[in-house]
């Protein structure tokens, strides 16, 4: 529900989502599908990896983007993408951002 104008969505703009994940979909076929949707709808999306237990094709998949995809070897190095991750976010629009976390998707 965080995309919709009840939650403070705005038209003009650009939805960005970020999916963290340390592992693999249980359903690679339905977290693509989903990743579809998402890409169809207009969302900037990216995939942030952490750990080494994930599928980078899943998080190729998930990303709007091969540029949106990103790996931290842990949860406490997260940070170290921070500037990063914020350049290719913003890249000069309008942008309103959500975090979702998926377990065992």
């Amino acid at each position: 529900h965080s995309f919709t104008p009840g939650a403070g969505d705005r038209p003009p703009v650009t939805d960005v989502l970020f999916v963290v994940t340390d592992g693999q979909s249980i359903s690679p076929t339905n977290t693509k599908q989903a990743a579809d949707l998402a890409h169809k709808a207009g969302f900037k999306t990216f995939a942030i990896g952490v750990g080494s237990s994930i599928s980078k094709q899943e998080l190729q998949n998930i990303a709007s983007d091969p540029q949106h995809v990103f790996q931290a070897t842990t949860f406490d190095t997260l940070h170290t993408l921070q500037s990063e991750v914020r350049n290719k976010t913003c890249e000069g629009k309008l942008i309103r951002k959500s975090i979702i976390f998926f377990d065992n998707m």
